[in-house]
């Protein structure tokens, strides 16, 4: 899940994005393959799903950038709201 919020001087606007992400089995050795590239450290959930951790998605049912870090639709859809409210200016 990631949200994202809009302020503006008359309050604020969220709007929250779920995804559900399933990974094919992955052998111990494609694990160790994988951490060695240096691609997981650091990363939420431990994998990149935009760089070599695609190999290992099965199904995705939400959102691709949410999971990335920012839910484009989302945010793009709660800007659209300020601009037509005569707040995004």
């Amino acid at each position: 899940m990631t949200a994202v919020a809009l302020a503006t001087r008359s309050g604020a606007t969220q709007a929250l994005s779920r995804t559900q992400v399933t990974m094919r089995s992955i052998l111990p050795a494609e694990a160790a393959a994988y951490w060695e590239t240096g691609e997981p450290q650091g990363k939420a959930g431990g994998y990149a799903i935009q760089g070599r951790g695609a190999v290992f998605i099965e199904h995705i049912d939400g959102s691709y950038s949410g999971v990335m870090g920012l839910p484009l639709y989302e945010t793009a859809q709660l800007l659209q709201t300020l601009q037509h409210n005569g707040e995004g200016r």
